[in-house]
């Protein structure tokens, strides 16, 4: 069984909030695990004899809505107390009824907003109505102790207790308080099956973030829950990911008071929430927080100096400092746009020597020679202001149409569609100017040198029915991509419909050790590898999206599909006729998970002894930018989803057989080496 204390210090000073600072103005569902569920809700924030704890009513009301409208908790199963209405008699009260209705089975939830100490080492929440007297603190504070007794008691109880609570250590009257008092302490309050996660050191009660008028540790949980703190960009969020937005935000505002966290957890990654959004953008706090520490960290970066002359005060002066930063992003931007025009220019004229040299009548064999001269010119790659540029040559696409003579290759009698997409390069990733970009995305070249069929969307619940016998998916419908299927069971699906085929299979399966002993050379069906996915999905063109920029014509995502996946090819497709590459259900690739290299990559396949395997595509429950041609994530290979599917691919073979690589790579460099030498004459 699972239990969790999640217990953060008050930092209780306030500022009016800016809009840095956004409100928690609503949560979408889920995590609906709530229907089942008891939850208790105790904000204090007008005390009596202690300081008030600011902010702890406003912060308390977010979590109890978080708690009905993310989580699914209904009402008749959530108690809500504050203020004075918070005395010991009222809490243990309340305990009774929520406990009652719990029963021996069941998640409670326990959220704290307001003051915890202990006395002689035991933890107890100080109520609104504790004094300063001697022993007050043991006689009026509820003791958390109950809630080790309920543990103890029923084990089949889970506890999840949310908990933004320390001692300040003053009066209302900014008085240091005499009486002997401590702070939670940790090792008190861990237990069997309990998961603790503490903020314990007493002069973190007087800290603050500057212009947010919250409490911190409360507000920056919540808003981490939200999205803001999705680490892993795998759109849910965990307690520990929680617990890493949250020191993540203390380091960059306040870097000169050092955190005391402490986790204490055997499950860390229990999902706690799913993302709605992304959060405050903390590069820009910093840069109007801390403006001399930017500017001297980027000196030399030619950046406009700080002009005070209109502004009305400190924080107006820093707001136009970034004003200032960004008009001098978009100069830089102009002026990297006109160099990449003459660069383009240039590598249209010779494109226009290129194509004098191309015969229109070819076999086979030299149609695939073609496609490897004509990668030299697919794009023309400079560097401006020491930033790659990759320029689209328009003029390829006719020509490629022109060598193949209007008629594309294809697999005849096949069980699917399939499209052909042509071996050839592209930069993978995404550039460091994609504001959606992540860190895993990094730009670096990568050369496919066989060209390969995939097909042209999701294999079907139909198509998997008919060749596995079995259908896994959530909401059975012919047409629907299959889902709920590992990465394991796309592998048995390509062997087993090659073998139903008469193909040899590709992989070689012993329990949950996969091998591929011929790679990218096997006869039969397989999974794309995450370059070939990728390499498909941008088709030659540029855009965020498989298929271009508005995700509104091309893709299912959360924005326009209800949370429901589509039947297939429902969008418009890209330019090589594939559907659904962005959005509708995650997709499977081959390869191992690991780093993108900054080298040129040659049919790479990942890393043969990672853990993980690879996701693509984005899918109807989730935001636009994990629906992006660059977005990657990992998971276990023997992960399932309502939202995640498959497609297939087979290498191409042409009529006259096929075409070593040694040989193919041999027909790229000669017709580079015959390029470049017609261009010079």
């Amino acid at each position: 069984m699972l239990s969790f204390l999640l217990s953060f210090s008050l930092f209780s000073h306030a500022q009016e909030a800016p809009p840095m600072w956004p409100e928690h103005k609503g949560f979408t569902s889920s995590v609906q695990t709530g229907p089942e569920d008891v939850a208790i809700v105790i904000s204090i924030e007008d005390y009596l004899y202690v300081r008030d704890y600011r902010g702890a009513k406003e912060n308390g009301k977010d979590w109890k809505r978080w708690l009905e409208e993310s989580r699914g908790i209904p009402p008749e199963r959530l108690f809500y107390i504050e203020d004075a209405q918070a005395t010991k008699k009222n809490i243990e009260k309340t305990w009774k009824k929520a406990t009652k209705i719990l029963g021996k089975k069941g998640r409670l939830w326990f959220v704290f907003l307001g003051y915890g100490s202990s006395f002689k080492g035991k933890p107890y929440l100080i109520t609104a109505d504790t004094t300063l007297k001697k022993n007050h603190v043991q006689k009026n504070g509820w003791s958390w102790s109950n809630l080790h007794k309920l543990l103890k008691k029923n084990e089949d109880i889970e506890a999840i207790a949310i908990m933004d609570a320390c001692f300040s250590g003053f009066t209302p009257y900014n008085e240091p308080i005499n009486v002997v008092t401590e702070t939670l302490p940790a090792k008190e309050l861990a237990y069997d099956r309990l998961s603790l996660l503490m903020f314990n050191k007493m002069d973190g009660c007087l800290g603050e973030i500057p212009n947010l008028r919250r409490n911190p540790f409360s507000y920056l949980a919540l808003g981490a829950l939200k999205g803001w703190g999705d680490i892993d960009f795998d759109g849910q969020i965990t307690m520990q990911e929680m617990l890493g937005y949250v020191n993540k935000v203390f380091s960059i505002v306040t870097p000169d008071r050092p955190r005391d966290s402490i986790l204490i957890s055997e499950t860390p990654n229990f999902l706690m929430s799913k993302a709605q959004g992304q959060g405050p953008d903390l590069e820009e706090i910093e840069w109007i927080l801390f403006p001399e520490k930017q500017r001297k960290e980027k000196r030399g970066r030619n950046y406009l100096p700080w002009d005070k002359t209109n502004n009305t005060g400190d924080f107006d002066d820093r707001l136009a400092d970034l004003e200032e930063r960004r008009k001098m992003e978009y100069t830089k931007e102009s002026e990297r746009n006109q160099k990449a025009a003459a660069v383009r220019e240039k590598a249209e004229r010779h494109w226009d020597k290129v194509s004098e040299f191309v015969d229109q009548a070819m076999d086979d064999y030299s149609k695939m020679a073609a496609y490897a001269f004509l990668d030299t010119y697919k794009s023309a790659q400079v560097q401006v202001q020491k930033d790659t540029i990759d320029i689209n040559i328009e003029e390829v696409s006719a020509a490629e149409k022109m060598i193949l003579g209007m008629e594309l290759p294809t697999l005849q009698d096949a069980p699917v569609a399939f499209s052909w997409v042509p071996s050839g390069a592209f930069q993978m990733g995404s550039p460091i100017s994609d504001k959606a970009r992540f860190p895993e995305e990094k730009l670096h070249p990568v050369r496919i040198t066989r060209s390969f069929y995939m097909s042209t969307h999701e294999i079907t619940q139909g198509l998997y029915e008919s060749v596995m016998e079995t259908n896994p998916s959530a909401l059975l419908e012919a047409e629907l991509p299959v889902n709920q299927v590992s990465w394991y069971d796309s592998i048995q699906f390509a062997n087993r419909l090659s073998l139903k085929e008469g193909l040899e299979p590709c992989y070689i399966i012993n329990g949950q050790q996969v091998s591929w002993p011929k790679g990218l050379d096997c006869e039969g069906y397989r999974l794309p590898t995450e370059a070939e996915w990728e390499y498909a999905a941008r088709g030659n063109v540029p855009g965020k999206y498989s298929g271009g920029d508005s995700i509104e014509e091309v893709a299912w995502y959360e924005g326009n599909s209800s949370n429901r996946i589509q039947p297939v090819a429902g969008k418009a497709p890209n330019t090589l006729g594939l559907y659904d590459m962005s959005g509708n259900v995650w997709e499977w690739v081959w390869d191992g998970y690991g780093a993108y290299s900054t080298e040129e990559a040659i049919d790479p396949t990942g890393e043969d002894l990672s853990a993980y395997r690879i996701r693509r595509g984005g899918s109807s429950g989730h935001l636009a930018r994990y629906a992006r041609n660059a977005y990657r994530i990992r998971v276990t290979p023997s992960f399932q989803s309502n939202e995640l599917g498959f497609r297939i691919v087979r290498t191409a073979r042409l009529p006259k057989g096929d075409i070593p690589a040694d040989e193919l790579d041999a027909e790229r460099e000669k017709s580079a080496e015959n390029t470049e030498q017609n261009i010079s004459e």
